[in-house]
């Protein structure tokens, strides 16, 4: 084609063209110039010298040139550059070439340097870099000793091995490419600082004995095909004091991350700060490598893999503290150690990767710190999961290392190897679980939990003699301790540094048991949440704590050595059991159980005998076999004994107030292996009361050796099997209760003296069963105005004892008898009042019934409640002052008349003691009959005011001073006599009132008598001693050894007198005539007579009334002798007053046809002469005759 250029724009193209075409001429005219020529060294010349042409193939290189040169073949391969400013447009070692060494003059590298031979290849020649030249390393390996020089980089590509050993000083970037490795020999062979190092992904940068400071190398990748770091060290020590890059592309954990390692001895030290907050730091060495990884920098990166070998620190958290730090592989692909080397470390979380299933040899993973001179404190401050070893690896903590968990995640603490770190273990938040016996290493520096804070264990290990302080209750209120998995022991002291809880978990056990002290110290409460089984094997001394068990599992208390805490012990769900050696407490304080919980002994004497046990309604104390003594049980709930044999729960009050137990005390539950429980109330508290209320069923004997037992259940005291023994103190009958069938033996005085056996409280509370006096002067009673009912046999069981009576002041309170086969010595009223009921004689007839007691307070009383009662002998008991003196009273409150009779054999009083009004002593009072029986004398020393009769029967009823029986309905003194000598004055008038009351017997009267009111005298027998209405109907002589008077204010129809006529004393044979002396004096017949040894006084108006026996049949000369006395006294003088036979009323003694009345010496003599019926003029003379003749009786001598 033919270009025709246009004039004017056409022109200046076509000038332009022309430049362009020419200035590509004059290029193309240059390029051989400007690539230089291709020398290729065949090593045929004569020496090993550049200049040397015959070792060129062709285009020997010259002085000056630009020659690129390609080595070859094997000869002369000590090639020696003899050419002076070279300029080498590239240096190539071909495929094939031999070892070659160029050494010589400095050179320009005006190109690349590439081996691609497999032979190593050395450059020792000094090169200065014209431009950024890549250095490609096949195979073989290029090492370049020269220095290299220039303000350009250097590339390192290939997959062989780059060796620089000179002293470089080139400023540009140092990249390590390819795939292969980037040996650095020299303290400077990167050059200059300036430029820095770039290690990408696939090649590794290895530092061989020497120290690169002040260079920054950025790192990719996990070096070369054996992943043992992008920056590494081999069999010498190598130090980067510059700072180390994590750059971008890098991957992250074990697979990924920048790496660092040593593949032999050699200690790698990054003394610099290694950056790259986006990405990971990880070391591995090779599998037998021994050497460290040191830092020492303030590094920033992200996280760190310690995926094998040994990494150092060289100072306080060079590690990032916010970061992880992860240890070993799942491959087995060798050990992994981190050393504090005496130097702190922080870090968020800490991870050790799980072995793979059967690879062995089993791996190590170990943080320690090998400086004895300075601990190392490793805080690991996570708030996800951590773990030191697992179970397939080695994991342990060693040396000189304290342990801080902080943050609000958990710690695993693992491994199968030891752990034996010396430092403390300070868990400040989160948890630390530990799987292992060593898991908290070495046990001389214990381990402290802090409050929100836990310590858990796992996988049935055993830790040593671990001190261990917690506070607070944990994680969620899960225990500051907690056992989460396995059956675990642990050996150390337990010191609570604050309220703290311990927890074991439901299926896992622990067993806390040291060596040697207390398991448990502290002056704070602690809280055991047994949902699985804790065993505290050694003593709780926590002071004045309290120990709270919480969890549906079982807390056993046990060992040896006594547990000294005071507080509270509360089991609110589960079962405490306490298993100490017997006599040693478990328990030392106060004792509650709430919720479904169960305290079960598996030893006797397990609870300080100061303990108050509390319960609740659905608890079981189960004694299992052993017995218990306690201060004190209330609440509610079950005691029982399932372990066989027989059990004895023992309360021993010394309190004052009073505890209730409403709860059921039995044997067992009847499902099997049940024993025996019997219960002891004892102690010494008088006003302390211990209360059972519930519905019992045990079997064991029931024992009250101190204190008082109050009973408000009929069941209360179990089944009757068992029996209830007091041998001191009080059993206590409240609320009306009814014990049947159940046998008591008792003893002592009781609690505040007020009875052995005892009813309080109100109403009427009744005891059916025998009750067994068991020694002397035993006492019984009632308080509170209630009743102690005593239906069952009292006796003292074949014993010559004592029954005492000793009630309160409460005029309400009172014991009722109402057995009739009751037993004892002699009854003490000692206060209060005794009553009988159901029958007569509840006393032992042969008893002597004393009333009152030395101190002269209160009152007594005996109520013979309508019925009948015989006794031996009263006496009243009061040494007191006259002020202070009380009332003792015998009486009858029911209206059914009772007889109270006194067989005494020797003397007794009853009233002689003064007393200071309103009191008036000792008195019998009330409807009832009193009798006399017995060879002794009873003298009465009151105005006794009972409303019955008086009967004597035997012996002496004696009245003194006051003594009298003024409301008595009838006196008969059947036998013996009534002295009433020691009356003040000497003297006794009886005048009743109103009715009646007649005096009969055929015994004495000893002192000076005077019958007035209503009293009627009829001497003679009577057929029922207990009817008024046979007062007198026998026959009998009445004497009076003193003087008898017989007031006025008699009728016939209520007579002073009344003599019953059934035989004559004798016979005269003169109607008319004075009998002989025989029949005047001292001589009755079978009838009724006086006889007075002193002087009789007859009052006019004295009525004496003659009747007839039904069976008596009149005979003329039948003489009866009615009165005989020593002095009569019928004021003879006094017509007014004067006796006279108008006084004697025969009316109703009538003798029939042909008989009459010879009284004509009635008024001397006394006598009566049934005399044939006189005619009209006999009768006028005898009556004159009569009144002529009447003198004075003189006893005959």
């Amino acid at each position: 084609m033919i270009f025709t250029p246009s004039p004017g724009r056409d022109g200046l193209r076509l000038v332009a063209i022309r430049f362009y075409f020419i200035t590509l001429l004059a290029m193309l005219v240059q390029v051989p110039a400007a690539f230089g020529q291709t020398a290729v060294w065949n090593g045929g010349g004569s020496t090993n010298n550049w200049s040397d042409t015959g070792n060129w193939v062709s285009n020997a290189p010259a002085s000056s040139g630009t020659t690129a040169l390609q080595f070859g073949g094997t000869v002369r391969l000590g090639a020696v550059n003899d050419l002076t400013a070279f300029t080498a447009q590239g240096i190539t070692f071909n495929n094939g070439a031999g070892a070659f060494t160029l050494s010589g003059n400095a050179i320009t590298l005006g190109g690349d340097i590439l081996n691609s031979s497999s032979s190593l290849q050395t450059i020792q020649l000094n090169m200065s870099l014209n431009a950024a030249r890549n250095l490609t390393a096949g195979t073989g390996g290029l090492t370049i000793s020269g220095a290299i020089s220039g303000a350009f980089g250097l590339t390192k590509t290939g997959a062989g091995t780059l060796t620089l050993s000179g002293q470089n000083s080139f400023t540009g970037a140092f990249n390590a490419g390819g795939s292969g490795l980037v040996i650095a020999s020299h303290n400077e062979a990167f050059g200059s600082t300036a430029g820095g190092v770039v290690v990408s992904s696939g090649a590794a940068v290895q530092l061989n004995g020497v120290t690169i400071t002040g260079e920054t190398i950025t790192l990719n990748g996990s070096g070369t095909s054996d992943n043992s770091g992008a920056l590494r060290v081999a069999g010498l020590d190598g130090t980067w004091a510059g700072s180390v890059v994590l750059g971008s592309g890098t991957g992250s954990g074990t697979t990924g991350g920048a790496r660092l390692g040593s593949t032999g001895a050699g200690d790698l030290t990054i003394s610099g700060n290694i950056t790259g907050s986006g990405f990971d730091l990880v070391i591995r060495s090779s599998n037998s490598a021994t050497g460290e990884i040191i830092l020492s920098g303030a590094n920033s990166y992200r996280e760190t893999y310690l995926v094998v070998g040994n990494l150092t620190l060289g100072a306080d958290n060079t590690l990032p503290t916010t970061r992880s730090l992860t240890m070993g592989n799942s491959g087995n692909q060798g050990d992994v150690q981190l050393n504090l080397n005496g130097f702190d470390q922080e870090i968020t979380t800490l991870s050790t990767i799980s072995q793979a299933g059967g690879a062995l040899p089993i791996m190590d993973q170990t943080i320690t710190n090998l400086d004895n001179d300075n601990q190392s404190i490793l805080t690991i401050n996570n708030t996800g999961s951590s773990n030191l070893g697992t179970t397939t690896t080695n994991g342990s903590l060693n040396g000189n290392v304290a342990l801080v968990k902080s943050g609000a995640g958990t710690l695993t603490l693992s491994g199968i190897s030891t752990s034996n770190y010396r430092g403390t273990t300070s868990i400040n938040a989160g948890a630390i679980v530990i799987t292992k016996n060593t898991g908290l290493g070495a046990v001389t520096a214990g381990t402290i939990v802090a409050s929100g804070a836990a310590l858990l264990l796992q996988n049935d290990i055993t830790v040593g003699a671990e001190a261990l302080t917690i506070s607070g209750t944990g994680i969620s209120s899960n225990g500051a301790l907690r056992n989460e998995s396995g059956a675990n022991t642990w050996g150390g002291t337990i010191t609570l540094a604050a309220n703290a809880e311990i927890q074991v978990d439901a299926t896992s056990s622990l067993v806390v048991d040291v060596a040697s002290g207390s398991a448990i110290t502290g002056e704070f409460n602690l809280s055991i949440d047994a949902r699985g089984n804790l065993t505290i094997a050694d003593a709780i001394a926590t002071g004045t704590g309290t120990l709270t068990k919480n969890g549906a599992g079982i807390l056993t208390l046990s060992g040896a050595g006594a547990n000294t805490y005071t507080g509270l012990t509360t089991v609110n769900v589960g079962t405490l059991i306490l298993s100490k050696t017997e006599g040693v407490n478990a328990v030392a304080g106060a004792l509650t159980l709430t919720g479904n919980s169960v305290l079960q002994l598996g030893q006797s004497d397990q609870i300080a005998n100061t303990s108050e046990l509390t319960m609740a309604t659905g608890n079981v104390f189960r004694l299992n076999g052993s017995s218990e003594t306690i201060v004190g049980l209330s609440g509610s709930g079950i005691v029982e004994n399932e372990g066989g044999g027989t059990s004895t729960l023992t309360v021993q009050f010394t309190g004052t107030s009073t505890l209730t137990y409403s709860g059921t005390l039995r044997d067992g539950d009847g499902a099997g292996d049940d024993g025996v429980l019997a219960f002891t109330k004892a102690g010494s508290s008088v006003n302390g009361i211990q209360i059972l209320s519930g519905t019992n069923t045990y079997s064991g004997l029931t024992t009250i050796s101190g204190g008082v037992l109050r009973v408000t259940n009929d069941s209360a005291l179990g089944s009757t099997v068992g029996a209830t023994l007091v041998t001191a103190g009080s059993l206590d009958l409240s609320g009306g209760r009814t014990i049947t069938g159940e046998t008591i033996t008792i003893n002592g005085p009781g609690i505040s003296n007020n009875g052995a056996l005892r009813s309080s409280v109100s109403g009427v509370n009744t005891w059916t069963g025998t009750v067994n006096i068991g020694s002397n002067s035993t006492r019984i009673g009632a308080i509170n105005g209630s009743t102690l009912y005593i239906s069952g046999l009292l006796t003292s069981n074949g014993s010559d004892f004592d029954i005492a009576i000793r009630n309160d002041n409460n005029a309400n309170s009172k014991v009722v008898l109402a057995n009739a086969g009751n037993s004892f010595r002699n009854t003490n009223i000692i206060v209060g009042t005794l009553a009988i009921a159901e029958g007569d004689n509840r006393l032992p007839t042969g008893t002597l019934l004393s009333l009152g007691n030395t101190s002269g307070a209160e009152y007594a009383t005996f109520d013979l409640n309508g019925f009948n009662q015989q006794v031996a002998g009263i006496e009243e008991v009061d040494t007191s002052t006259q002020a202070n003196r009380m009332d003792k009273t015998i009486t009858n409150s029911s209206s059914t008349r009772a007889t109270f009779t006194v067989q005494n054999a020797t003397n007794n009083s009853f009233g002689l003691l003064a007393v200071n009004s309103p009191k008036v002593g000792a008195l019998i009072t009330g409807n009832l009959n009193l009798a006399k029986s017995g060879i002794g004398t009873l003298t009465l020393g009151k105005a006794n005011t009972y409303t019955g009769t008086t009967r004597i029967t035997q012996g002496t009823l004696a009245l003194s001073g006051a003594g009298a029986f003024d409301n008595s309905t009838w006196l008969d003194i059947a036998g013996g006599a009534l002295s009433v000598t020691a009356r003040t004055g000497g003297a006794y008038i009886f005048a009743p009132a109103s009715g009646s009351v007649p005096v009969s017997g055929s015994g004495s009267v000893i002192g000076n008598f005077t019958l007035g009111g209503s009293a009627v005298l009829r001497p003679g027998t009577s057929s029922d001693g207990e009817d008024v209405l046979t007062a007198g109907d026998g026959f009998g002589k009445l004497t009076f050894q003193n003087n008898l008077t017989l007031q006025d204010g008699a009728s016939t129809l209520a007579p002073r007198a009344i003599f019953t006529l059934h035989a004559a004393t004798g016979q005269t044979d003169d109607f008319f005539s004075l009998p002989e002396a025989s029949l005047l004096d001292g001589t009755f017949g079978n009838h009724d007579a006086l006889d007075v040894t002193g002087t009789l006084t007859l009052d006019a108006g004295s009525i004496l009334k003659v009747l007839l026996d039904d069976d008596y049949v009149p005979s003329g000369g039948d003489v009866f002798n009615l009165l005989d006395w020593g002095v009569l006294d019928d004021d003879a003088n006094n017509d007014t007053t004067r006796f006279t036979l108008a006084d004697l009323y025969l009316d109703e003694a009538i003798l029939g046809p042909g008989f009459s009345w010879n009284t004509d010496y009635f008024l001397e003599h006394g006598i009566l002469i049934v005399a044939p019926e006189p005619s009209r003029g006999m009768l006028l003379l005898l009556a004159a005759m009569a009144v002529m003749g009447t003198r004075r009786r003189k006893p005959l001598a």
